[in-house]
């Protein structure tokens, strides 16, 4: 949360190296795939993220990080958007993170032109 992603990373892969179950294991995988993302890493992130919903299909949290370095890290409008769509179908999603969520998928359409 507070950004320190040299304290951050030892933790979750203390977590991996552990029985992690699959949700655990999965965040892990998807958090450590964006601090990569956030350090500049978009391979390596998108490799981490895929890995994570590998293992949990349902993580919201990793997939709207994958939608992220897909659309901003990869300029691939197209495969982020049906991932932000999933985002915004989960219920309960805090009405700031849906506003975030619908401004940047309304930013994919508009690349591709799309309504």
């Amino acid at each position: 949360d507070q950004g320190d992603y040299t304290e951050a990373l030892p933790n979750y892969l203390i977590v991996l190296e552990g029985e992690p179950d699959p949700i655990e294991e999965s965040r892990a995988l998807a958090r450590i795939g964006w601090m990569a993302y956030i350090t500049g890493q978009t391979n390596t992130a998108a490799d981490y993220i895929g890995a994570s919903l590998a293992t949990d299909p349902e993580n919201g949290e990793g997939k709207l990080f994958l939608a992220m370095v897909l659309f901003e890290g990869q300029g691939d409008a197209e495969g982020a958007i049906p991932l932000f769509e999933e985002v915004l179908a989960i219920q309960g999603l805090p009405d700031d993170m849906r506003a975030a969520v619908e401004a940047v998928l309304g930013e994919a359409r508009e690349t591709l032109e799309l309504p």
